[in-house]
């Protein structure tokens, strides 16, 4: 409860004492009800007391935007310099107080966070480097502090943390050679000559597809230089680029736009249709045939996993046989599914229609060490004061209205395969803890 809203409570609360106070005599009622008013004034004056020393405190620990004050240069201790990342909240949201005037921005840093402060350098790099990016307040951020964003995605990151390769794409374009037939050894005899024998090679072409965050952030947070501040922009920021990062990686069929996920990769060889009126058998069949399919695709297996939703993983977790032991349980604990480590992730639909069912989901199993992320180590930022965004409930809102600011984050991206045999699909997966 707010301080103004305790106050008003309070209000109230003498008001009705007053009007007891005001009878000649009180009944017991009366006087049971006049002693806890009393009880709630003093409890309410606690509070205020309580809620007004901790904005004094924060008051202490934080620096208004925009202060004329000479702030010393940041020490090594400082939370900055240990942690790159916590600067990207920080010019964005210097940013985000300058309308994405970028040179406005860059005069506010020395004065909230110190001449020499991390902040304060990364904005005059950004000056440099933003010249020409469009007339709508886009900046680049300085390629050392995209970086250390661009790491927080991994533990973020399904596709990631799962052990995708990453390769720098700083040009945008990337021509590889992909080995299609590998060459074959023989056994032969002296003198002679072997059979032909040769690698099979085609292209991987990797063309850097933007991928795009909007967070919208409170003004509220715009006004103080605060390292955790700084961080909470930074989060989220981060969390909407894992989280559309994911859902293309996984599932995405590929546009002119989209990159192509794990799904499009999946030979029809690969693909697998789950028993709709599934039983403990075909639950471990299924599971057994994913895996049967990397396994005999000739290609190293240096990373297989499955990818799966939570639904999914909850099944099996408690999945029991008819003697009341549970099947999975013990290796899934340890983080193994038939010796494979597995990941969840709600971008692994279950509402999808197969058959006649339409609350399907999919298990993925792949060779991540064949999956590749293409990236470009540039992170490009915009600042939207009347832009609209659409909520976690899927209400259209508006930034002016509701007093914040909306940041439009690029970067770029590209999937590719190095083996479309390094990936298998599990179709129409109706697995749950409980089944209607």
């Amino acid at each position: 409860m707010k301080i103004a809203e305790m106050r008003s409570l309070r209000g109230r609360v003498v008001k009705r004492m007053g009007v007891l106070a005001a009878l000649p005599t009180l009944n017991a009622t009366q006087q049971k009800a006049f002693a806890k008013h009393e009880a709630d004034i003093k409890n309410l004056d606690a509070q205020i007391a309580r809620k007004l020393k901790a904005q004094a405190l924060a008051r202490d620990s934080a620096q208004p935007v925009g202060a004329t004050r000479s702030i010393p240069a940041a020490p090594e201790t400082d939370e900055y310099v240990k942690d790159k990342s916590l600067v990207v909240g920080g010019i964005v949201r210097l940013a985000a107080m300058s309308k994405g005037n970028i040179d406005s921005a860059a005069n506010l840093a020395p004065r909230a966070y110190g001449e020499r402060h991390p902040v304060a350098d990364a904005m005059g790099k950004m000056k440099a480097l933003s010249t020409g990016i469009g007339s709508a307040g886009g900046f680049v951020v300085p390629p050392d502090f995209a970086t250390s964003v661009i790491a927080l995605l991994y533990p973020l990151t399904v596709i990631r943390k799962a052990g995708a390769r990453v390769i720098p794409m700083p040009n945008g374009t990337m021509t590889l050679p992909k080995l299609t037939g590998g060459a074959r050894a023989q056994w032969v005899g002296e003198t002679r000559a072997p059979g032909e024998s040769g690698p099979q090679f085609g292209q991987v072409v990797a063309t850097a597809k933007k991928l795009m965050a909007l967070v919208p952030v409170s003004n509220d947070m715009m006004r103080y230089a605060n390292p955790g501040f700084d961080a909470k922009v930074r989060d989220d920021l981060v969390m909407q680029l894992a989280l559309a990062e994911d859902e293309a990686g996984i599932r995405s069929m590929g546009t002119q736009f989209t990159p192509r996920g794990l799904r499009s990769f999946v030979l029809p060889t690969h693909k697998i249709v789950s028993t709709a009126d599934f039983t403990i058998v075909t639950v471990s069949q299924e599971l057994g045939g994913l895996q049967t399919k990397i396994e005999e695709s000739n290609i190293p297996g240096l990373k297989p996993c499955f990818i799966m939703r939570p639904r999914t993983k909850n099944y099996l977790m408690n999945l029991m046989n008819s003697q009341g032991v549970y099947v999975f349980r013990d290796e899934m604990s340890a983080g193994k599914l038939l010796g494979w480590p597995f990941f969840t992730t709600t971008q692994v639909p279950d509402n999808l229609t197969v058959g006649g069912n339409s609350d399907c989901s999919e298990v993925y199993a792949a060779d991540m060490n064949e999956f590749v992320i293409y990236e470009s180590r540039q992170i490009e930022l915009a600042i939207s004061t009347e832009g609209s965004f659409t909520d976690a409930n899927g209400q259209q809102q508006n930034s002016f209205s509701q007093d914040m600011s909306l940041i439009r984050a690029l970067t770029a991206v590209d999937f590719q395969m190095d083996h479309d045999e390094g990936v298998a699909v599990l179709e129409g997966v109706r697995w749950a803890p409980t089944h209607d």
